[in-house]
């Protein structure tokens, strides 16, 4: 069976890595596989079977003027029929709204059996065009993936009849024991998305923090020029820069998180946040937010994280000095989380695809 994926890009971003997780797995279980984005460039590996199929070379990409972007949307829609034509895909799978809505016109013209994949809560993005696509397109593909059971039952459900829950898999192999662990707390993002991300707030929250604890450091992982610069000023002006180290952009997060005692989810909002669950995969003690939506979804509280009320920043503060100042509940939850995330692994994961994937070629063959 042949899948195609299409996706914006392969550049960075959760979503990115989940197709590329998923798309590996299903290669390597034996099916071709192909990936389609606007450019070639990817920061993820990918399996060797996999091909990669570029819309626009980086020539194409550079104009950025009115006419030229204009240009391109135009070209973008002869060129996926054209190579979808030429590919004839079994199933074709979309990722995230914005690509989802120019796929599913497509998919019923060339009369190909779609699944499109949601990667944030309903509440998130909207506008006129993300809630026609919610409301009356995605009523067209085969199937809808939604991240948690949160959207599925207090928005999906109520109109939709093809929708299926679909969490994000793990992206790391769980590790066997809890090691020495630095005296860090670790947080990990794009930082142009700070807002979002609340690592604004978890600034102000951690320079509270060091008044009583100063031998601890804030670990901030991620790449975005204008966000870390502002994130930096805050530090500043904070008097925490001496303890709070901005990474950059980290290839191998895993390293780490394996180092790292605490992992602070500080979002205003997620859709299913992997972050979270590679954390624990990795042995962090973590503390989330009870943000729509996702966390309370991963983590029991008390058992192998800590749920904090949504946005309640006295309320994180202590949650983390109570982690800071008890190194047994840290291991509990630790140790507790690295068994109870193996729910989400890529085998598990992979399984659910792959029955989604063969019942709607089965049934709609």
């Amino acid at each position: 069976m042949k899948i195609v994926f299409v996706i914006n890009s392969l550049y960075g971003g959760g979503a990115e890595r989940v197709l590329t997780l998923v798309a590996n797995e299903l290669a390597k279980r034996g099916y071709e596989v192909v990936i389609i984005t606007y450019l070639s460039n990817s920061k993820y590996t990918l399996y060797n079977t996999i091909r990669h199929i570029a819309v626009f070379d980086n020539d194409e990409m550079k104009k950025v003027d009115f006419f030229s972007k204009f240009k391109r949307r135009l070209i973008f829609y002869f060129r996926i029929i054209k190579i979808l034509k030429l590919q004839k895909p079994d199933i074709l799978i979309s990722f995230l709204n914005g690509m989802n809505r120019k796929i599913i016109p497509i998919a019923k013209f060339l009369k190909l059996k779609l699944i499109v994949s949601e990667h944030n809560n309903h509440k998130a993005g909207r506008n006129f065009f993300s809630w026609f696509a919610r409301r009356w397109l995605y009523k067209l593909p085969n199937a809808v993936t939604v991240l948690t059971k949160y959207d599925y039952n207090n928005y999906y459900n109520h109109f939709l009849k093809n929708v299926v829950v679909m969490p994000n898999p793990v992206t790391f192999n769980s590790i066997d024991n809890i090691s020495q662990r630095e005296k860090v707390i670790l947080v990990a993002g794009y930082l142009d998305r700070w807002e979002h991300k609340g690592f604004d707030n978890l600034l102000f929250i951690f320079a509270e923090i060091v008044k009583k604890h100063p031998q601890w450091k804030l670990k901030i992982a991620g790449s975005g020029d204008k966000g870390m610069q502002y994130l930096k000023d805050i530090a500043k002006r904070l008097d925490i820069e001496n303890n709070v180290i901005f990474l950059g952009f980290v290839k191998n997060i895993n390293e780490e998180f394996k180092k790292a005692s605490i992992y602070v989810l500080s979002s205003r909002y997620e859709g299913f946040p992997m972050v979270l669950i590679e954390a624990m995969s990795q042995g962090c003690a973590c503390i989330s937010y009870n943000c729509i939506s996702g966390p309370s979804e991963i983590i029991q509280d008390g058992i192998d994280g800590i749920l904090v009320e949504d946005q309640n920043m006295k309320e994180m503060e202590k949650a983390i000095s109570k982690l800071i100042n008890d190194e047994n509940l840290r291991n509990s939850l630790a140790k507790n989380a690295i068994k109870n995330i193996q729910k989400f692994s890529i085998d598990k994961i992979g399984d659910r695809w792959v029955n989604l994937i063969e019942d709607i070629y089965q049934r709609n063959a």
